[in-house]
């Protein structure tokens, strides 16, 4: 699912991964963005990531309930905690070379029953 993110979000990723300002490269279409995430054991989610079009290098930055994690930065694949009553909301922006932003939310719940 492809999603915009705003230039304050823009502006943020920026400064947050020290990212520098170069000459735009040609763009190999719109940048696209999708996350999926399963349980993995109880308290454990596996979210995986595919980005397509836009123009390489990507940068990539996890977010879990809104917050920002700069440890699982640049990663394609990730694992999280999650919590078995929720909310466990997961998201991937990301930028290519462009500055060209997309972004992919996806929730996952825990497994239940007994670790």
């Amino acid at each position: 699912m492809l999603r915009n993110l705003g230039r304050t979000a823009l502006a943020l990723a920026v400064v947050t991964t020290g990212m520098t300002v170069a000459a735009p490269a040609q763009a190999a279409g719109p940048l696209i963005v999708d996350i999926s995430c399963e349980p993995l054991s109880r308290l454990h989610v596996l979210c995986i990531s595919t980005v397509s079009g836009g123009t390489a290098p990507y940068t990539r930055n996890w977010f879990y309930n809104d917050r920002y994690f700069p440890s699982q930065d640049n990663k394609t694949t990730t694992s999280w905690s999650c919590t078995p009553s929720g909310p466990n909301k997961y998201t991937l922006a990301v930028i290519d070379a462009n500055f060209q932003i997309a972004f992919d939310t996806t929730g996952s719940g825990c497994n239940s029953g007994n670790p």
